[in-house]
């Protein structure tokens, strides 16, 4: 009985730690665009996966830490550095997803694919160097279209192991096939402008999709 009122407090204090966390961000002047950060902690704290996580303010970003030692610090008014919270926050026109250290920065078009992204990455934001990858020559392996999620998952093999293209804020999708089943296709070319990738087959075959962001990894 006392672990459940434990549990019970816990989760009531956190619930005010994100209300507090809103009400200062609404506080930050118009430069900030607290409007737009307050937008990404709504949907942070939608998600199951990222509400659990305790949120602080840095430099006018949301960041949401799993490190306790750190959140101790940051209450006594030291300074202090966590590698392990993404932080989130709007700048240019976009909203970014980035490392504490604001090295690693992942722009995106919407709110929810910048969302969408902390949670496949919910304790530390991956190196922008692990995932600028030689795409060619390699082959396609297979892509997976997720209409709910608008999301389409592209699996490709080149000689240094698969490739995996994750594009999300997909609007549009086409793809030509014109070749016998179980046959492998190269990839000829790869182009992305941050609104349409389009891959060129070396069959002649194109797959074009337009996605609000792009995300390349190692297997």
């Amino acid at each position: 009985m006392k672990r459940k009122s434990e549990v019970i407090n816990a989760r009531i204090q956190l619930n005010q730690e994100w209300s507090e966390v809103r009400t200062r961000l609404a506080e930050f002047p118009p430069r900030f665009h607290p409007s737009k950060t307050i937008e990404l902690l709504d949907l942070c704290r939608a998600s199951p996966v990222l509400r659990e996580l305790k949120p602080l303010i840095s430099l006018g970003r949301l960041c949401l830490t799993h490190n306790t030692a750190i959140e101790q610090l940051y209450a006594e008014g030291k300074q202090a550095t966590n590698n392990d919270s993404p932080c989130l926050y709007f700048y240019e026109k976009r909203y970014v997803v980035s490392s504490y250290d604001n090295e690693n920065q992942w722009p995106f078009e919407n709110s929810l694919d910048a969302v969408h992204f902390v949670q496949r990455h919910p304790v530390n934001i991956p190196s922008l160097a692990n995932h600028i990858v030689e795409i060619a020559p390699s082959t396609l392996q297979n892509i997976t279209f997720d209409w709910l999620k608008a999301t389409v998952h592209v699996e490709l093999r080149s000689a240094k192991g698969p490739v995996f293209l994750h594009l999300s804020g997909v609007s549009w999708y086409e793809a030509v096939r014109s070749m016998p089943t179980g046959e492998v296709d190269s990839v000829a070319k790869i182009e992305y402008n941050q609104h349409r990738l389009l891959m060129r087959l070396s069959s002649g075959n194109t797959i074009a999709i337009v996605a609000s962001g792009l995300e390349i990894e190692r297997g």
